[in-house]
Formats: structure tokens, sequence, C-alpha cells
């Protein structure tokens, strides 16, 4: 099995949370009705990632297709849920190492911010977010999901292909 480096942050109303997946028991799903892809939002917040990136003179991220899979499906489990949780992170990065190759992988979570300038915001000003925002990753994708009721969560992924 590839060794794959983690990294997994949360920032959650103004306070950044570390976590490992060590112990974690991913909660039921509850039933929250439809849940909606935010493709505008999605759109606006790689968007937003690469024009960062760009600022500081780091390479653009590449979308890719697979991390969107993963990211979607864990937004809409976090909507399930009710929860910002990094949930079965390592079966994410497990399968970005068998699918893409990738070596190193990260993820952002948030939820409810008023839209993706925000988001990006509160990511910056967080130092764990930050570094992957920053870090040393060739891909990524931003799923974005609403609830019935509201609820805005994103789950943006990053990760690095061998060789790169």
């Amino acid at each position: 099995m590839k060794n794959v480096f983690l990294m997994m942050t949360i920032f959650l109303g103004g306070v950044l949370v570390s976590c490992n997946n060590e112990g974690l028991e991913a909660p039921a799903p509850r039933a929250v009705g439809e849940v909606v892809a935010e493709k505008q939002l999605e759109s606006q917040t790689l968007n937003l990632v690469n024009d960062f990136r760009s600022s500081l003179n780091l390479g653009i991220l590449k979308y890719n297709e697979k991390a969107y899979d993963l990211a979607f499906e864990h937004a809409v489990y976090m909507a399930g849920t009710g929860k910002l949780t990094h949930d079965n992170f390592q079966q994410r990065a497990e399968q970005l190492a068998a699918e893409v190759n990738a070596v190193l992988v990260a993820e952002n979570l948030s939820r409810n911010y008023p839209d993706p300038f925000e988001t990006l915001k509160g990511w910056r000003e967080s130092p764990g977010h930050l570094a992957n925002i920053v870090g040393d990753y060739t891909h990524t994708a931003v799923a974005v999901v609403s609830t019935k009721d509201g609820q805005v969560y994103y789950t943006q992924l990053f990760f690095k292909t061998a060789g790169e």
C-alpha cells in the first residue's frame, strides 16, 4: 500500500479544530431532504483559490474529476449528518492514491459562509487551511452542496501525484 501524507483541518465559526481520523466512527446520516450541488459556488471557490495561489507565484491547481466525486460525496455526507467532519478522510485519501497515484492529500471544509469570498477568507485566516491552499499540491476539486433548510457545506480536496 502506498504511503500517503495526510493533512486535515476544520474551520468552524472562527475556531480552528485539528483532528485525525484515528478512532472516529462515522455517524449515521440523518434525513435532510434533497441536497443541491451549488455549481456556481464550486467554480467561484476554485477560481478564488487559484487566483490567490497565482498572487503568490504558486502553480495553479488542476481540476480533477475523481477528487470532485469524492469531495461531493463527502459534502453530501456532511449535509446528511448535519456536521462538519473529516469522517472517512483516510478512505478518500486512499482512493486518490489508488486511482490517480496521489502521494500527498489534504482537505479543507467549511459550512455556512455567506459566499466563496468569505469561505476563502476564513480558510486564509486559519493556519491549517492556509497551509493546504498554498501547499505543494497540483490538483484539486471543490464541492459545495446546500440543503432545503439553507445549510451550505464545502469540501475541497488537494493532492499531488508521484513524480510531480
